[in-house]
């Protein structure tokens, strides 16, 4: 279903998104998890 895909989608980009939070500097950081917040809606 397409929720179970938003939902891969979500867990992907938020584990990218974490993994990129320890390399940059935090804000930058703010962009990527509200970009996966507002894809998920």
């Amino acid at each position: 279903s397409i929720l179970k895909i938003h939902v891969l989608a979500f867990v992907i980009h938020a584990s990218l998104a974490s993994v990129l939070a320890r390399n940059m500097n935090p804000q930058k950081n703010v962009l990527l998890p509200t970009a996966v917040h507002l894809h998920v809606k």
